[in-house]
């Protein structure tokens, strides 16, 4: 949904059988003078091969839109999932990590990119002129309560890691 509503149109890789990743192979010869970005979707804590996923963006010139729903407190070559993307979303759905009930979080370098998704959360309020609005938008807003329960829980990631860790080597054995 994320790409179609705003007219965009998806060009698909398929999955890795053994991660159910993308198969990061087929990404280079996807890619046209329309692409825009690269978007890649971490599944099941196990992260995409980022490596092969950098060159190509590097070499084109391309954002990486990083989904890193399922991705927290993991790390790829001693970097958190969620810091590769140009621009990084984290889901706080029931069965994630982390919950606050619903929702989710984005995150970015970018000031620009900030600046335009704090718009796009509130309504497209402006920044300047609170009820003025030039584009239509949705109330994306955290309440306080949800904020409340994520970072209580932020403060055992490490924990929730671990306990998914030792569930994953008993579904394996």
């Amino acid at each position: 949904m994320a790409v179609t509503k705003p007219g965009a149109i998806p060009v698909l890789a398929d999955s890795d059988i053994r991660t159910w990743n993308m198969k990061v192979e087929e990404i280079e010869a996807k890619i046209t003078p329309k692409t825009k970005a690269i978007m890649i979707v971490h599944l099941y804590g196990l992260p995409v091969e980022m490596d092969q996923i950098l060159a190509p963006a590097k070499k084109y010139n391309l954002k990486i839109i990083e989904d890193a729903a399922e991705m927290h407190g993991q790390i790829y070559r001693g970097k958190p999932c969620g810091s590769f993307g140009d621009i990084s979303v984290f889901s706080f759905y029931p069965n994630k990590h982390i919950t606050t009930g619903e929702g989710g979080m984005v995150v970015t370098d970018d000031e620009e990119l900030a600046e335009r998704c704090r718009m796009l959360r509130n309504l497209c309020f402006k920044k300047d002129v609170r009820y003025v609005h030039d584009e239509i938008s949705g109330n994306y807003r955290f309440t306080n309560l949800q904020a409340a329960v994520g970072l209580a829980q932020l403060e055992r990631l490490d924990e929730f890691v671990e306990r998914k860790r030792a569930m994953g080597k008993y579904y394996t054995e």
